[in-house]
């Protein structure tokens, strides 16, 4: 079997939770399986030259100045790079890693060559075609989204919640699977690595730290955590808050922490490269992201960085909201809260950080879970064999 995985985004860098998705499933699928199509990205030639499987990229960068033009540039360049690649490569089926490049470039290929296509889903770009108000832009993208389900032949969601969606959109979800994001179980984190990181934000040893890691916008709830964490400091004094990432949100925050008067106990440590990540969740106690759905419809499918912060042994903290009930198993591996209530946020953090008992069950939990549920390899597995299922379909073998 030969799959043609298109994704428009894709690493590197590994910088938000569907870029590592797809990238494990196409790692983890069997040697010589899978070939990638995707656009141009910083450092690529060294990064490609790394992989167990072949990737085509356009020059052309998806998203790197606003404007529908590029979107459709990129789209164009997609298919009049493809389809004369085609006959070459010989893809049995095509994974779709986004609706709205990959589903509709594979959605051609179909209509060209007649390959069947499976297209995977997260959640907010379809929330955000069901509820969102229609002009003329947002009714376009809610037909293309509908004619790319429509004539899919299998679906990969991320979560229960974003299979859920599926049939306000005309699709069933029986005809879908999920796979829940996949976390790769961390290496030791030297000590001294560890240490360094807590020197360089001003942390002191043993010190009581919650730890959020993300993008900086809206829905991941960073607002409320700081309000939150208010409160908590107020039950656990010489609590630090550090918060890792970079987004629009980050100047409206840092006035927030300052409004509030929390300077210095909330520390923004900035972006951080995947070499250091591991040491921030060793040096945590537990892991916050009380994200929410806003009112355009725009949430989480299913959040990959409570599962990482599990695989780490420590406990979570998150919002009621999307998908969230995979990513964290409530009062197991932590606390679903609601993300727009800064009273419950505060309340499950003191309970973790003033029980250390608690805190440390919660953490076995998760990580277990991770080892042995969400490794990877199943979850390249369980891809394969839907894959194959869907080709079955169409009597190919």
């Amino acid at each position: 079997m030969k799959l043609l995985m298109l994704s428009c985004w894709f690493p590197p860098p590994f910088e938000g939770g569907s870029v590592v998705y797809v990238y494990e499933l196409a790692a983890n699928l069997p040697p010589g399986c899978v070939r990638v199509v995707t656009t141009h990205s910083e450092g690529q030639v060294a990064f490609d030259s790394q992989q167990p499987f072949p990737t085509w990229r356009c020059w052309m960068q998806w998203g790197a100045a606003p404007g529908k033009a590029r979107q459709v540039g990129v789209f164009l360049l997609w298919v009049a790079g493809i389809l004369p690649r085609l006959p070459l490569w010989k893809p049995d089926l095509v994974l779709a890693g986004d609706i709205f490049l990959s589903g509709l470039v594979a959605r051609c290929i179909k209509a060209v060559f007649g390959i069947p296509y499976v297209v995977f889903v997260y959640a907010e770009e379809l929330t955000m075609q069901i509820q969102r108000p229609a002009s003329f832009w947002q009714r376009l993208r809610g037909w293309m989204c509908r004619v790319v389900l429509g004539s899919a032949d299998g679906v990969v969601g991320v979560s229960d919640f974003t299979l859920s969606l599926l049939p306000a959109l005309g699709m069933e979800p029986a005809r879908g699977i999920k796979i829940v994001p996949m976390v790769m179980p961390p290496p030791p984190t030297q000590p001294m690595q560890v240490a360094a990181v807590r020197r360089r934000i001003g942390l002191a040893p043993g010190q009581p730290t919650v730890l959020s890691m993300g993008r900086l916008i809206e829905r991941k709830g960073q607002d409320n955590l700081i309000r939150a964490f208010a409160m908590v400091l107020a039950s656990v004094p010489g609590a630090r808050l550090v918060i890792v990432g970079r987004g629009p949100d980050e100047a409206r925050l840092k006035a927030l922490v300052k409004e509030l008067g929390l300077e210095p106990a909330v520390v923004f440590a900035g972006f951080v490269l995947d070499t250091e990540k591991a040491a921030f969740f060793d040096l945590c106690d537990v892991f916050a992201m009380p994200h929410r759905q806003l009112a355009d419809a725009d949430t989480e499918g299913c959040p990959t960085v409570f599962l990482e912060a599990g695989a780490h042994g420590k406990p979570v903290v998150g919002g009621r909201a999307g998908g969230v009930s995979d990513a964290i198993l409530d009062a197991q591996t932590g606390f679903i809260v609601d993300g727009e209530r800064p009273e419950q946020i505060a309340k499950a953090l003191v309970s973790i950080l003033t029980d250390r008992a608690l805190a440390v069950r919660l953490g076995a939990r998760g990580r277990q879970r991770v080892l042995e549920d969400l490794s990877p390899e199943k979850g390249a597995q369980v891809l394969m064999d839907y894959s194959q299922a869907v080709l079955a379909t169409k009597g190919i073998t």
